[in-house]
C-alpha cells in the first residue's frame, strides 16, 4: 500500500459520507463546500441528491484526487515517520489552523498566537525525534480544539474526541521507538506530563 493510501484510509475513516451542516455548510468526506466549491464532486453529487451519511463508491477517485492536492503543504515526502505525517494530514483536513498548531507543539506558544509556521527548522525538528514532537503537536491541537470558536457548537465533542484518539496513541507510539533521541523511559515520562499537563494554561 502506497503512504498517500495509508494516509488516506487512517483520514477517511473519521469523515464519514455526506454531511448537509458541517460547521454551517455542505460536506462530503471531510471536504467543506463553504471552502471547496470548485470541487469536481459537488457537480454530481447535487444530482444524486445525498441524505446524511450517504457515501458514493464513483466519487472515490475525485476524493482522493482531492486530498493528493489538499495535502502538499504538509510535505508528507520530507517527514521521516508516517506516523507524525498522519497527525498532520488529519489536521491539515479538520482545521483551518493546523500550521500554527504545529508552530506552537515545535516551539512552543499558545496556538492561537503564533503564527501559521511550518518551515525547514519545524520540519527538522519534527524528523530529529518524531516521538516528541508527534506528542507535543498533539497537545496543542487537543488545546486547540478545545478552545476554538465553532458555528455548529454541537461538533465539538466529536472533534476533541477525535484530537484525543491522537493524543493518547503518543505513548504507544514512544514504546514502539525505544531508541527515540529522549531516550525510552525519558520519553513516556515526557508523553505523560504532556498529556496530564496543560502547557497552555
Amino acid at each position: 500500500m502506497s503512504v498517500f493510501l495509508q494516509l488516506y484510509n487512517g483520514v477517511i475513516k473519521h469523515e464519514g459520507g455526506y454531511n448537509p451542516n458541517d460547521q454551517g455548510a455542505p460536506a462530503y468526506r471531510g471536504i467543506n463546500r463553504r471552502y471547496h466549491s470548485s470541487w469536481m464532486g459537488w457537480a454530481q453529487l447535487d444530482r444524486l441528491n445525498p441524505k446524511r451519511g450517504n457515501v458514493f463508491p464513483q466519487l472515490e477517485p475525485l476524493v482522493q484526487a482531492f486530498y493528493a492536492e489538499f495535502w502538499k503543504p504538509v510535505k508528507v515526502d520530507q517527514l521521516n515517520s508516517v506516523k507524525v505525517a498522519q497527525l498532520l494530514v488529519d489536521m491539515k483536513t479538520q482545521h483551518g489552523g493546523w500550521a500554527k498548531i504545529i508552530n506552537a507543539g515545535v516551539n512552543g506558544g499558545d496556538p492561537f498566537k503564533v503564527a501559521a509556521k511550518y518551515g525547514t527548522d519545524e520540519l527538522n525538528a519534527i524528523n530529529s525525534n518524531p516521538e516528541l514532537y508527534y506528542t507535543k503537536i498533539a497537545q496543542a491541537r487537543l488545546y486547540y480544539c478545545t478552545h476554538v470558536p465553532l458555528k455548529n457548537e454541537a461538533d465539538r465533542k466529536s472533534i476533541i474526541n477525535r484530537a484525543k484518539s491522537f493524543l493518547n496513541a503518543a505513548v504507544d507510539f514512544v514504546k514502539e521507538n525505544p531508541k527515540t533521541a529522549a531516550g525510552g523511559g525519558a520519553a513516556l515520562l515526557i508523553v505523560a506530563a504532556i498529556i496530564f499537563f496543560n502547557p497552555f494554561k
